[in-house]
């Protein structure tokens, strides 16, 4: 689902959108992957009850691995605006303003906001993954208005 209001300027040619929204589920997208992520969970789960002849703690590990994966298994909605980025997830929201990042990293599946002005091992932690939902191209457009362009390394 994707929202993205567009106003005309005085030429009547549509200007940037003031605002982007837009709902991302993994799982819904790609049905067979996320069969196959709950088939090899059962499996684990069957394997570390047999290793340790305790099903609940082969339950719980295996919640804790489900939810590590919640990224990929619950919708996210995302809304970027002319003063920031908020991200809702079924836990948690986020809400960041965009001087909080100094360089963004696109790839096929998003874009990854980084507070660090060049590639680093800590902007996968410290930064923010944006995912695309058939509007790529419009979300890039809206994060090269308010983020630097990565600078080259040294």
């Amino acid at each position: 689902m994707r929202v993205s209001p567009t106003q005309a300027d005085a030429t009547g040619a549509p200007s940037a959108p003031a605002e982007l929204s837009w709902r991302c589920h993994p799982a819904r997208r790609h049905p067979g992957r996320a069969a196959a992520v709950v088939v090899f969970h059962i499996f684990l789960c069957l394997l570390i009850a047999q290793y340790t002849a305790s099903l609940p703690f082969a339950l719980v590990l295996t919640a804790v691995l489900f939810f590590s994966l919640s990224a990929f298994f619950f919708p996210a909605s995302y809304q970027v605006t002319e003063q920031g980025i908020k991200v809702k997830t079924v836990l948690t929201t986020f809400e960041r303003p965009w001087n909080t990042y100094r360089s963004y990293w696109p790839d096929k599946n998003g874009v990854l906001l980084s507070p660090f002005p060049h590639r680093s091992r800590l902007e996968n932690f410290r930064g923010l993954f944006v995912r695309f939902h058939d509007n790529g191209d419009e979300v890039l457009a809206f994060v090269k208005r308010f983020v630097a362009e990565p600078e080259a390394e040294a």
